[in-house]
């Protein structure tokens, strides 16, 4: 009997080690998993270097007026809640002194004065109102620097946030042109303002270092498109169809197999990438290398059709309307371009947010626009929220395999830049 209880205490004591065993075993593994789990979804931040301005582009164009334009002008924007008058203008100023407004150095929301005072042979002046007096006879004049035949001035200092007093470095460019400016027909003494500007980093995502960078058109300010070096060739593309742009907007981006939710802070200074604990759905990243959502429409002639239908095709979607400028700027050159490029296996649908189908027909017939059109889709309606339209003209670039291949959403849908795409999509 005794020797049986104990043959017993021995196996329960063994089945209790066991039961125990294997219970910290799981709970070893659980603990393995849970924080595995917890640096897979971690956050990765990665700070970025010192600012750069960058000068490509077309820039700003700040009209200058003579002063009896500017006098004109401002009468009729006095009332402006954000108008600061100048009270006092600078003092022997010559009659080729010329009227600015809106020259924004630190990113101040008000409308200021400028003058821009001398001639090519002689050089410029530039007055600014960089204290916001409105007196500009207390501002030291700013003279122009020349160099390859252009005079510009080149601001660097710091801002400084009027909410946060963050403190952040700005930089912008003021070049001198002649230009027509937007409304006018002849050409007239500009000044040309870039303030693009570019901070650099590396982000560390599993085991591949990625190069990145973020952009600001504020001189410094509010960061609002993020470049991925996604091919690894060393450059960060930021073209209108590049697909290693991203805006704010468009909240996620692909490194690898894995989604991330990106956070751009406001002044450059660095990037954050949220892992996604799971992949999000095809249609719910609206960027190149996903699938473009699907829809139906009625067309102009009253057919329903899918975008589906268009399969083995490379297909532009068109977001528009017709009171929009740029739209209309756009519409021969992709007139021009479905012309040469249809026979290769482009096709084109336009999305109007607002027209009537009599209207469209009637302008699509003046500008040749044959492709097909779909008809009273609001700008508010179920194909603009599944595309997350935001504004016109917007476009979309669908491969063969219903891939999207780029978006672009700043007009000028350039023949070369269908080409090239196109040839990109049927390869």
């Amino acid at each position: 009997m005794t020797t049986k209880l104990k043959s017993e205490s021995v196996f329960s004591d063994r089945r209790w080690k066991s039961v125990f065993g294997l219970t910290m075993t799981a709970v070893l593994l659980l603990a393995f998993s849970v924080g595995a789990h917890s640096v897979q979804i971690k956050p990765i931040t990665a700070s970025t270097g010192e600012m750069e301005l960058l000068e490509g582009g077309e820039g700003e164009l700040l009209p200058a007026w003579t002063e009896e334009e500017y006098q004109k002008l401002t009468a009729r924007i006095m009332k402006a809640r954000n108008f600061l008058p100048m009270t006092r203008k600078p003092e022997k100023l010559s009659p080729q002194a010329r009227f600015g407004l809106n020259l924004q150095i630190e990113n101040d929301p008000r409308i200021m004065t400028w003058v821009l005072d001398g001639d090519e042979k002689k050089g410029y002046l530039l007055y600014a109102d960089l204290n916001a007096n409105g007196d500009l006879s207390d501002d030291a004049p700013l003279r122009l620097e020349q160099k390859d035949g252009k005079y510009f001035y080149l601001f660097r200092g710091t801002g400084r946030d009027a909410k946060t007093q963050d403190t952040y470095p700005i930089a912008t460019k003021l070049e001198v042109t002649q230009a027509i400016p937007f409304g006018e027909s002849q050409l007239r003494l500009c000044l040309r303002r870039h303030g693009t500007t570019l901070r650099r980093g590396v982000i560390q995502v599993d085991d591949r270092k990625i190069a990145f960078g973020l952009v600001s058109m504020a001189s410094g300010k509010f960061y609002y498109l993020a470049l991925f070096d996604l091919n690894g060739d060393g450059q960060l593309d930021r073209g209108g169809w590049s697909p290693e742009a991203y805006k704010v907007p468009d909240k996620y981006v692909r490194l690898g197999e894995s989604d991330y939710e990106f956070v751009i802070d406001r002044y450059g200074r660095n990037l954050t990438l949220k892992p996604l604990a799971e992949k999000l759905p095809p249609t719910a990243v609206l960027r190149p290398g996903y699938p473009a959502p699907d829809f139906t429409f009625t067309d102009l002639e009253g057919k329903t059709r899918k975008l589906s239908d268009y399969r083995g095709k490379v297909v532009l979607l068109d977001f528009w309307v017709i009171n929009c400028g740029p739209c209309q700027m756009d519409a021969p050159k992709l007139a021009e371009a479905y012309e040469k490029l249809h026979p290769k296996g482009l096709e084109i649908i336009g999305i109007n947010g607002e027209d009537t189908a009599e209207v469209l027909k009637e302008f699509m017939g003046e500008k040749k626009m044959i492709w097909t059109q779909t008809v009273q889709e609001k700008w508010e309606g179920p194909i603009h929220k599944l595309y997350r339209f935001d504004s016109w003209p917007t476009y979309y670039l669908i491969g063969k395999d219903g891939t999207i291949i780029a978006k672009r959403n700043d007009g000028g849908a350039s023949l070369g830049d269908l080409e090239k795409l196109l040839a990109l999509a049927g390869k």
